[in-house]
């Protein structure tokens, strides 16, 4: 029977919140929402649907508001376009939105760019890459420099809050906290910021669990009881890091 240290902090917004709640809490956990920001969708001048070989997501934050700045009437040809995924998560989320032809990367934008290049090296292709407000560089660059051609939109953008939720803070100073769960290097990033002085004592007894040694970078070791991370950069492979603790 578990004691005192049952709540597991979730750090991701929604889409994917509440099934990680669902999730954490079938363990028999108890799960504290803390989403750091909001998405919300914005308008782009995409590029003609005929223009379009490939589309590349790094985010499945990307994938509704592309279909929304496209017309309707595209859509059939839209879902037909083959689609590459930086990882497993968002390869389901655009298969579940209708896209027919998908393939992850299962890693992080290097191999996202790695994959495309592998697949296509012999001819180059026009690749839209949705993205969200001043993210996608890094694989633009790479995909660029092996001679594709990018059409970088930002379908959303990321406003992120100014502080922690009272029942987050509450739960940290209070010692009830076993895990955080970080799903990326903002939410890392934005957590610290948010944190407040006097939490850092609490973190050495409280473990990090983060889908990507990237993530875990951010992190300065002794903050934390420990830093665990996924085999995997999924979800499923964050919760059997839970499990193996239980």
């Amino acid at each position: 029977m578990r004691l005192k240290r049952d709540q597991v902090i979730i750090t991701r917004p929604e889409p994917g919140l509440a099934k990680t709640i669902k999730a954490v809490n079938a363990l028999g956990w108890k799960a504290v929402s803390s989403p750091l920001f909001s998405i919300q969708s914005e308008s782009a001048s995409l590029p003609d649907i005929q223009a379009v070989d490939l589309l590349a997501f790094t985010s499945a934050q990307a994938i509704i508001p592309t279909i929304q700045n496209y017309n309707s009437c595209y859509h059939k040809v839209l879902f037909t376009i083959p689609v590459f995924t930086v990882g497993d998560n968002t390869a389901v989320k655009a298969s579940a939105a209708g896209f027919k032809n998908v393939i992850s990367a299962h890693g992080d934008a290097i191999a996202l760019a790695e994959l495309i290049i592998q697949k296509h090296k012999e001819k180059q292709k026009n690749i839209l890459l949705p993205c969200g407000k001043g993210m996608g560089g890094i694989l633009t660059n790479q995909l660029q420099n092996h001679g594709f051609h990018v059409f970088r939109r930002e379908v959303y953008s990321i406003h992120s809050y100014s502080s922690l939720s009272d029942q987050v803070i509450a739960s940290i100073q209070q010692d009830q906290v076993n895990a955080i769960l970080f799903f990326s290097e903002k939410t890392a990033d934005l957590f610290l910021q948010l944190s407040l002085p006097e939490f850092k004592p609490y973190f050495k007894s409280i473990r990090a669990i983060v889908m990507s040694l990237k993530i875990a970078t951010v992190f300065q070791t002794h903050f934390w009881k420990s830093i665990e991370i996924a085999k995997q950069p999924d979800f499923q492979s964050m919760l059997l890091l839970l499990k193996a603790n239980d």
